[in-house]
């Protein structure tokens, strides 16, 4: 198998970091690309490459989220340029699933999809496949955004919703793991 290679040849400016935990910062800076929210993020930093997701709520800075143990090679930091899709429907009803690790940025991405006026509902849930979620129980939402912080197949988290009695039409993943 092979995979798309990408060029990394956008450089941030003006690039400031917020940190959101001991292994997540958010990354700010000014760009010529502009994202929407949710968008696939590619970035080249100190020899490693990784991608994370746009947190931008208003599209005038380029947000997003970013290892904090790289924070320190910030001015090597480089990103793909190639066109994105909203991902995100303004009408749609949103669970944010996140693993424990995540919290903060599950918190941060509600924040963000608030402040951008996109959907009607927005419900946190913390990922927890050993148990059933009563609290989401004989709920219904559009999409499920998933920013759990181990690897987790869409099969267990539709066995672990559908055992708490919730259903989501559709699934992304944010952030799988680091």
């Amino acid at each position: 198998m092979t995979q798309a290679h990408h060029v990394y040849d956008v450089v941030l400016e003006h690039v400031t970091v917020s940190e959101l935990t001991q292994r997540w910062a958010v990354v700010t800076g000014h760009t010529k690309m502009a994202l929407p929210l949710g968008a696939d993020i590619r970035w080249q930093c100190g020899g490693q490459e990784g991608r994370s997701t746009c947190c931008s709520p208003d599209g005038t800075t380029l947000d997003f989220y970013f290892p904090t143990h790289l924070c320190n090679q910030i001015d090597t930091l480089k990103l793909v340029n190639k066109p994105q899709r909203a991902l995100l429907d303004p009408n749609a009803t949103f669970l944010l699933l996140y693993g424990a690790k995540n919290e903060p940025m599950a918190r941060h991405f509600a924040e963000a999809l608030t402040a951008s006026n996109l959907g009607t509902k927005i419900e946190l849930a913390l990922i927890d496949l050993s148990k059933s979620d009563a609290s989401l129980s004989f709920k219904r939402f559009d999409m499920a955004v998933v920013m759990a912080d181990e690897s987790i197949s869409l099969h267990a988290l539709e066995t672990w919703l559908t055992n708490s009695r919730c259903r989501v039409n559709e699934f992304t993943y944010l952030i799988n793991h680091s």
